[in-house]
């Protein structure tokens, strides 16, 4: 398992709304109680300055997934260290 990245900063954007989470768990119970159906992009921010945007969709029973692959997407991936 890799260590927390504590520090990290994930901005939600969806229509004209930004909103920024540090933690995985608040921005998960976001995604699943207000944005079900909805398509949205999460932006990270690397270490270098890039922006990395993920556009993922929130299905009608919370389950993320990417919009353009289908594939299940999953948030803890914003808070692990690459090693």
């Amino acid at each position: 398992m890799r260590p927390v990245n504590e520090d990290k900063t994930i901005i939600l954007r969806v229509n004209y709304t930004q909103l920024a989470f540090s933690c995985e768990g608040r921005l998960a119970k976001a995604l699943t109680n207000d944005y079900k159906g909805s398509h949205v992009s999460l932006i990270e921010k690397k270490s270098s300055g890039v922006k990395v945007p993920y556009f993922v969709s929130v299905t009608d029973d919370g389950k993320l997934v990417d919009t353009y692959t289908g594939e299940p997407f999953e948030l803890s991936k914003f808070w692990q260290h690459t090693l």
